[in-house]
């Protein structure tokens, strides 16, 4: 299909009064792409907003065709974007929802941790998806992510929460941008709530007879998640850590015992830690140290399978 001429627009008043505008667009049907005409609400006429009919025809007034231009200015720059990319690519993944299974999703299991990769999954399906449908990225505006922001605010989700769910989608957009050239811009980059979100409480840490309970409370019938969670409050561990830990991984230094974590384990996967700061730390209480290493042993002992959240029963070398 060649590229389409830029276009103006062609303004006319409704049968309740109001201001729309017609234009041609691309769409995408199952064998391919197709123009087809597209109808738009402007404004509604006022004493700022109006037309007037003169002998030569309907005279817009400068503030509707304001509106106009800039409407058909975004209209032609998502147009010039979305006839750069090749035929098979609009089919492919010419809806957000497409473009989330066919592109970005493996490029994130390729790329991104396994960990992250399962927060992206799970906040796609219970939260992105449904909002996204059968839209497509030309579908989509500023506004709309607005709103979306808003109405999460008003279900009261927490800030944390409503900002992984916005940067989920500001990534897969992002990547829609700059390396598919589906649309000229970003719509999340300056997407903002109206209403203000709710923070998150402090989070509560265990006591030491907590831990102790917990523990000693799983030993007897499941060793595995006894052993797992001593080496998580002992060692101060993230789980996936305390899977992939070894016993070249304790090291004297200093005066100070250190646990030199460089890898973690999520579902079978052994990858690096999920951050930087978490590849080295110290344990200054010696008693802690004893603590961990006996866990360390009895993880060991066990050869467990791991049949957690984190490893969705996965067997996971452990040693």
């Amino acid at each position: 299909m060649k590229q389409p001429r830029h276009q103006q627009g062609q303004l006319y008043i409704a049968a309740n009064a109001s201001i729309r505008l017609k234009f041609w667009t691309t769409v995408v049907n199952g064998s391919g792409a197709e123009r087809k005409r597209k109808d738009v609400f402007v404004c509604q006429q006022d004493s700022t907003h109006y037309a007037e009919k003169r002998t030569n025809g309907i005279i817009f007034n400068n503030e509707v065709l304001a509106i106009r231009d800039r409407l058909m200015l975004a209209e032609n720059d998502k147009q010039r974007a979305f006839h750069k990319t090749s035929v098979n690519h609009r089919v492919d993944i010419h809806t957000i929802a497409g473009f989330w299974e066919n592109i970005y999703f493996p490029w994130a299991l390729h790329e991104l941790r396994k960990s992250t990769v399962k927060c992206y999954v799970h906040i796609w399906k219970s939260d992105l998806k449904t909002h996204f449908g059968e839209m497509t990225f030309l579908d989509y505006s500023t506004v709309m992510a607005s709103r979306y922001l808003t109405s999460l605010a008003e279900r009261g989700l927490k800030a944390s929460t409503i900002s992984h769910i916005r940067a989920l989608a500001s990534a897969i957009f992002g990547h829609a941008v700059k390396h598919y050239g589906l649309l000229p811009t970003n719509p999340w980059s300056e997407a903002g709530s109206s209403k203000k979100y709710q923070q998150s409480e402090g989070t509560e840490f265990y006591t030491v007879e907590e831990a102790i309970a917990i523990i000693e409370g799983l030993a007897p019938k499941h060793s595995d998640w006894s052993a797992l969670m001593g080496l998580c409050f002992y060692a101060g561990l993230r789980p996936s850590e305390a899977i992939a830990i070894r016993w070249e991984d304790f090291r004297f230094k200093n005066g100070m015992w250190h646990i030199n974590i460089s890898r973690g384990c999520v579902d079978g996967h052994v990858s690096d830690t999920k951050t930087e700061d978490s590849k080295q730390h110290g344990i200054k209480n010696h008693m802690d140290v004893k603590k961990a290493g006996c866990f360390l042993r009895r993880k060991a002992e066990l050869s467990i399978v791991l049949r957690s959240r984190w490893t969705y029963g996965i067997s996971v070398s452990v040693i």
